[in-house]
């Protein structure tokens, strides 16, 4: 199988490189041995070199279209990363992601306006927020509230400037960890300056489909991206990822992409599943995130397959298991 292209259907839980390395094993075996003289002058067996590559790389969780390069063809990489790709991804709405997916810490997800109002002073925070039922609120939360036409909070769900959703909403909120008087609307107050997102609260309000669909097929078209910091992109000579472990804080890159399309396979709260075609350079992680900050919601990716590769599918690829026990 040397100077050829392989399509294999990676599974869940291995890294690109590490389904690179048990086919490059592979083909090695198949390859046999030849005689080389060590430096002692005597001859010695030592197994054929093998050219192996891949064309672009599937995060572990992520399964699907992984195309392989032997021999000769691996000259062909750089052609076959330009490439349009397809993919299939399951979105869950209603809280973030350090890294996007579900590899990384689950949090809660919270505005901008909620994150603003959370670092500042009691003092300020007190002048800016409005009393309800005698127990102070902030000014930018989401809180259960009564009906509003105002057409951004009916989609975002968000109280902006203490304009109200139409619907009950219950997220998580800013909370006093000195106080156990609640609101009943996700938060606690009180007057201490250590204010932490609530563990236990839940993103119990859902965007109707409607709402959904269209912030989805607002992103179709070119859009500009922020590379996610846990991704093999090199800052300043380092792969992104390893700064991201180590703690280190880096302004990331961003770069223009084209989604073709999106659709909408299925939503039922809190899962959004979509199929996507996007340009090269695309990330499914960061479409994810945007489609759930543009909701008022968050969101993260809990599942990835890549279907298609330009003119290569998914359909015709083998198993990884497949390919090694032939």
């Amino acid at each position: 199988m040397n100077n050829e292209i392989l399509l294999i259907d990676k599974p869940a839980g291995m890294s690109s490189f590490g389904v690179v390395a048990r086919v490059r094993r592979k083909l090695s075996e198949q390859a046999g041995f030849v005689m080389v003289k060590g430096k002692d002058g005597a001859e010695r067996q030592k197994r054929k070199k093998v050219k192996v590559g891949h064309t672009g790389t599937l995060d572990p969780f992520a399964t699907g279209l992984l195309i392989i390069l032997t021999g000769k063809e691996t000259k062909r990489a750089n052609e076959f990363l330009k490439l349009d790709k397809e993919y299939i991804a399951t979105i869950r709405l209603g809280a973030i992601s350090t890294t996007g997916d579900i590899e990384g810490e689950i949090r809660p997800f919270m505005s901008n306006e909620e994150q603003s109002y959370a670092t500042i002073s009691s003092e300020d925070r007190s002048s800016r927020q409005p009393a309800v039922a005698g127990v102070a609120r902030p000014a930018f939360s989401v809180v259960t509230c009564e009906s509003s036409s105002d057409e951004r909070s009916r989609m975002t769900g968000f109280c902006v400037r203490n304009r109200h959703p139409s619907s009950p909403a219950t997220i998580p909120q800013p909370v006093d960890k000195s106080s156990s008087l609640s609101t009943g609307c996700g938060m606690v107050a009180g007057e201490d300056d250590g204010w932490v997102v609530q563990k236990d609260s839940v993103h119990n309000w859902s965007p109707a489909l409607a709402d959904v669909k269209e912030v989805v097929q607002s992103f179709v078209g070119e859009i500009e991206q922020t590379v996610p910091a846990y991704s093999a992109v090199k800052i300043n000579g380092q792969r992104a990822y390893k700064l991201a472990r180590e703690g280190k804080e880096v302004e990331m890159p961003r770069r223009k992409v084209r989604i073709y399309e999106i659709e909408i396979l299925h939503y039922e709260w809190p899962e959004l599943e979509i199929r996507c075609k996007v340009s090269s350079g695309t990330y499914i992680r960061t479409l994810g995130e945007d489609i759930g900050k543009a909701l008022g919601v968050g969101g993260y990716l809990t599942a990835l397959r890549r279907t298609q590769v330009g003119k290569y599918r998914v359909e015709d690829a083998m198993t990884l298991e497949g390919f090694l026990a032939d």
